[in-house]
């Protein structure tokens, strides 16, 4: 298996389209739109539903005193999360149980030191009672995917220094400032988002500096820094991105009307699609089989 970085995806598109770049009439900005199209649109959908903990990704989110409602992660796919709980001041854990909206009369006005409860309301996590006291609410959930961008946009990290909240590049590109977000993207297979939407409030000689209390421990020499929601590899595992490839170029050759290329396109996508999905539906750890119903004793 390889993985891709954007440039070296555009040329295989190209080759595997059998078509030169005048003959496509799309630029390689358009060309990674259509793989970012194939890539959340169809594939992020295909492992969401197996549950197999692919894109899991963990925000804290700081919650005050007197706060009642909490917006879902904008990064959320489908906004719908794998699980949440709330940690008090003392790191003390508390699960969360959901009601529905039906249930909002039984359960208001109550106040407490933490919330029991939450009722899901549009792109919000109402809080039961209302806590009296500040905390965190961690919310666990599959991470969107990125927009592919040209790799020329990003750069790899050449040193990190957490202490210091900085990482040197090789080089700055010229739209890296204080005034945009970043990303932090893994470069090794999985190419999951390490860190999302920080702030720099400082860049010179290469060196970016981070907000004060940006946790640059899980970063390493190699990462991606990009623009915020954008990345210069497919955040997948390495075994699809042959996959993304071939769905895009079987988008290629329907644009251009080339059916029968089509039909042989969507005929390698269906076995790749075959020979990679057992893969996604088995246990991840083998040796350790899932505990039937979780925390639920009436599921076990």
């Amino acid at each position: 298996m390889t993985i891709f970085t954007t440039s070296t995806l555009l040329t295989e598109l190209k080759r595997r389209a059998m078509l030169s770049p005048s003959q496509l009439g799309l630029t390689d900005a358009d060309l990674l739109a259509l793989a970012t199209t194939e890539m959340q649109s169809n594939l992020v959908p295909l492992i969401v539903k197996q549950h197999s903990g692919y894109l899991l990704y963990t925000d804290a989110i700081s919650v005050s005193a007197s706060a009642t409602f909490v917006r879902f992660p904008e990064r959320c796919v489908g906004q719908t999360l794998r699980h949440l709980y709330w940690v008090d001041a003392a790191s003390e854990r508390y699960d969360l149980a959901e009601y529905r909206p039906d249930d909002l009369v039984e359960i208001s006005g109550d106040t407490a030191p933490y919330p029991t409860k939450f009722v899901v309301e549009g792109s919000r996590i109402r809080l039961f009672p209302t806590p009296t006291a500040a905390g965190t609410l961690y919310v666990t959930y599959a991470f969107r995917p990125n927009d592919l961008c040209v790799e020329s946009s990003a750069r790899r990290v050449t040193a990190v220094d957490s202490s210091a909240r900085t990482v040197t590049l090789a080089s700055t590109p010229s739209a890296f400032t204080t005034s945009v977000l970043y990303d932090i993207v893994q470069h090794r297979s999985g190419n999951e988002c390490i860190l999302h939407d920080l702030t720099a409030t400082d860049i010179s000689s290469n060196v970016i500096t981070f907000a004060v209390g940006t946790d640059l421990s899980n970063v390493e020499v190699n990462n991606w820094v990009s623009l915020t929601k954008t990345s210069p590899v497919p955040m997948l595992p390495e075994d699809l991105h042959n996959l993304l490839i071939e769905m895009t170029v079987g988008r290629l050759f329907m644009m251009r009307g080339m059916k029968d290329q089509a039909t042989m396109s969507a005929a390698s996508v269906k076995q790749m699609r075959e020979q990679f999905l057992p893969a996604l539906t088995n246990a991840r750890v083998v040796s350790k089989p899932r505990r039937l119903g979780g925390n639920n004793p009436f599921l076990r």
